[in-house]
């Protein structure tokens, strides 16, 4: 007879194997060929094809039903086409099957984005981003939503990543726009020196657009003299004279330059008559103001006159 076994062993080994069931969860990995389908699947969304996207998540999903990436995305593919719902509930599952995927909380941010909900789709990107560092897609999305919701500083940060992973053009160009609407004025200067520099001596019309925004920058920042020293010294070079002449017209006046400012707008009247900015900055140049007596009118119709222009 074989020996019997001890009280409690029969149950102790129950336990264990239930234990080991417990804990197994199911793979969050992909055969190679469901990873190719996945892939499709995140073109299609691109793509804005959300019909056959959802189609090869049932693919996906027939062989890895706990799969919590395709489950997120099938969830976020059935909000863009109106079901938002299931998309939702889907969405759910697939946080729930693995909540350390970035893909997840990427799903879960663009349905929020799809609702509006700008502050809670900001908050699941940035849970995001913590699984997919250096992601430029993602990093671009949060950017937005900061810029939406006038965060500005944590805007010019991402900017900042976003230069640090792909130091392209456009990527310096909105890291001085996002240090420029965060105040910090002389951060971007330095920014878009830097990326001028790298142009010297080129004056085609997309280059002189960021000359001319060197000037705006300069003015935001109080540096009015500094900001009329600068524009006329690449006036000549400039495609967009007349953006030119406006921003001197309006840096004349700041510096109570009223002679100079006065020259300008008659020349900006004698191009467009019918510009209301132009009249009010040649008025502010006469330092007139409303209720207007004789003398005002007699000055008035007299600069008018000089500029081609019928009072009515």
């Amino acid at each position: 007879m074989g020996k019997k076994p001890k009280k409690g062993q029969k149950k102790n080994k129950v336990a264990n194997n239930t234990n080991t069931a417990v804990d197994k969860k199911p793979s969050q990995d992909l055969s190679k060929k469901d990873a190719i389908i996945f892939e499709k699947m995140m073109k299609l969304h691109d793509s804005e094809n959300y019909n056959k996207g959802i189609s090869l998540c049932d693919q996906v999903l027939k062989r890895n039903p706990h799969h919590g990436e395709t489950l997120a995305m099938k969830g976020l593919l059935y909000t863009l086409t109106n079901q938002e719902e299931q998309g939702l509930n889907y969405i759910k599952q697939g946080i729930a099957k693995n909540m350390m995927s970035g893909i997840v909380w990427m799903c879960y941010g663009r349905y929020y984005r799809h609702k509006c909900l700008y502050e809670d789709a900001l908050k699941c990107f940035q849970r995001a981003i913590k699984f997919k560092k250096g992601d430029i897609l993602l990093l671009n999305d949060i950017a937005l939503l900061q810029l939406h919701l006038r965060k500005y500083k944590a805007y010019a940060e991402s900017r900042r990543q976003i230069v640090v992973i792909e130091a392209k053009a456009v990527n310096w160009i909105n890291y001085a726009v996002a240090t420029h609407l965060s105040k910090s004025y002389k951060k971007a200067l330095l920014i878009l020196d830097t990326y001028l520099d790298t142009l010297k001596g080129q004056y085609d019309y997309k280059v002189g657009e960021l000359r001319l925004y060197r000037v705006q920058i300069l003015q935001d920042s109080g540096r009015y003299q500094e900001a009329l020293t600068y524009l006329l010294s690449i006036h000549d070079n400039l495609a967009d004279q007349t953006t030119s002449l406006e921003k001197q017209g309006e840096l004349y006046l700041l510096l109570n330059q009223y002679q100079q400012a006065n020259v300008i707008y008659k020349q900006l009247l004698k191009q467009n008559t019918e510009d209301y900015h132009y009249h009010d900055g040649l008025i502010a140049s006469l330092q007139v103001s409303k209720p207007y007596s004789d003398e005002d009118l007699s000055i008035l119709k007299t600069n008018i006159s000089n500029s081609l222009i019928t009072l009515e």
